[in-house]
């Protein structure tokens, strides 16, 4: 049942081919490819495991469905639900440099507030709950490990406070003299 099309490139061909197709495909493709385009965000984030066994289809289901619409596996198919969650890098360097024009305006930094809160609005209903739960289990955790990339390396490297025994480093410094981690207690027995 190997499709031998070129895949599609975008998520919205990608949709239009699943939609197009639906109807032909077989029962365990058309679970996988319903859950696949009723939780596009999970897809992007989640293991192929944890998608199969929330749509009820074993894993390979997607390995073959990929090949179906013309993809040489389930990454290449991945790929695109990951591309449509980061969005389109030109927006961002269009926003960008329009920052860097305006960066003398007064208003920038109000405006800059302005859109962390409506940031932080738009997410509190969604996870206030998970967060809360992490707060807690990290506070009953023994050993809580921080890696930090891109934007969120500093938040590691400035990780004050952590258990890390001072033989250790911080795992996103690059020397010693980047490391700012609190020694770790000294147990007693």
């Amino acid at each position: 049942m190997r499709n031998t099309a070129t895949p599609p490139h975008t998520f919205p061909e990608l949709e239009a081919l699943i939609r197009e197709r639906f109807t032909d495909m077989r029962p365990q493709f058309q679970a996988g490819a319903a859950y696949l385009l009723d939780n596009p965000g999970e897809v992007a984030v989640s293991t192929m495991r944890s998608l199969s066994q929330k749509a009820q289809v074993q894993p390979s289901t997607f390995v073959r469905l990929a090949q179906y619409l013309g993809f040489s596996g389930w990454a290449e198919l991945r790929a695109l639900f990951v591309e449509r969650l980061a969005g389109d890098p030109k927006a961002y360097a269009f926003k960008a440099k329009s920052i860097v024009r305006r960066s003398n305006s007064d208003n920038l930094v109000a405006e800059l507030f302005s859109a962390q809160r409506a940031n932080l609005d738009a997410s509190e209903p969604k996870s206030a709950d998970r967060m809360l739960a992490a707060a807690r289990a990290m506070a009953k955790a023994r050993h809580v490990h921080i890696a930090g990339f891109r934007a969120a390396f500093s938040c590691c490297i400035t990780c004050t406070g952590c258990s890390a025994p001072r033989s250790r480093w911080c795992a996103a410094a690059k020397d010693r003299s980047t490391w700012n981690c609190a020694p770790s207690p000294r147990r007693t027995r």
